[in-house]
């Protein structure tokens, strides 16, 4: 009976101990992980039986080898579980970019009036009540393209020309 309740003992300590000790190297990958460059926000780590485990989302692959190269680098780190995904590419339009009503509504007033007035080849651009126009036109067509835009709204702050006159 002396027996068995010296090894219960010994089996309970011997989990505790890992517990600890999980807990103490956890502790330990992340204070390495913290030179990283990586914010803490898009990665967590969790320890098990001395191996570590890190999820999240990261941008580059460069950015994950490091991450697991500094986890597996802390002593008494028996392997890392390396669940780091990348970050899916996004390709942005002019559109997605900080799209702003007001600014949908001159550049749609803008080219209704060019289309008005026969001109073509013009590409716009607003941002902020900026309206941009590049492109090619006549030059008989110059000066009417420019009203086109400064008739478009009230909304409309500058108008910087690009356009080439041909």
């Amino acid at each position: 009976m002396r027996s068995s309740t010296a090894i219960g003992i010994a089996v309970l300590l011997a989990v505790v101990g890992c517990d600890h000790s999980d807990a103490e190297l956890n502790k330990q990958v992340l204070e390495a992980l913290e030179s990283d460059r990586t914010p803490r926000a898009q990665y967590e780590v969790t320890t098990k039986d001395r191996i570590v485990m890190i999820t999240g989302v990261v941008e580059t692959e460069a950015e994950r080898d490091r991450l697991v190269y500094n986890a597996r680098s802390v002593k008494g780190v028996l392997g890392v579980d390396n669940r780091l995904t990348l970050r899916a590419p996004v390709e942005l339009t002019a559109g997605d970019i900080a799209f702003n009503p007001q600014d949908r509504a001159i550049k749609d007033a803008v080219r209704e009036r060019l289309n008005e007035r026969g001109i073509e080849g013009v590409w716009l651009d607003v941002r902020e009540g900026i309206v941009t126009m590049q492109g090619e036109v006549p030059r008989d067509k110059h000066a009417e393209a420019l009203r086109a835009a400064q008739e478009a709204s009230p909304g409309v702050r500058r108008i910087d020309d690009l356009l080439v006159i041909r």
